[in-house]
């Protein structure tokens, strides 16, 4: 859900700040660095990048997610969902 809540963030930012369809992909390292993203936050969207496939395809896993992701690993991404969410807010508001 981490990186589900960051890709359509950042496709919204993308629409609000570029004026234009957001990339199709689900990439958020893709999507950051076509918004400029600043370099010290570039390793918080690669460690939540890879959740995409991890969580929707248990093959690609080698597991099923429940058995991929504990508590402590839920409590590290979502601290990195709430370290990259303040540069999205600060991005969009000054666009408006």
């Amino acid at each position: 859900m981490c990186h589900q809540a960051v890709e359509k963030y950042l496709k919204a930012a993308w629409m609000v700040t570029k004026k234009e369809p957001a990339p199709r992909t689900h990439s958020l390292t893709e999507l950051a660095d076509g918004l400029g993203v600043p370099a010290e936050l570039r390793p918080s969207f690669a460690y939540l990048n890879p959740d995409y496939t991890t969580a929707r395809y248990p093959d690609a896993a080698n597991g099923v997610p429940y058995e991929v992701y504990d508590r402590a690993t839920a409590e590290s991404k979502i601290g990195t969902v709430e370290k990259v969410f303040p540069w999205l807010r600060q991005l969009t508001r000054t666009s408006e």
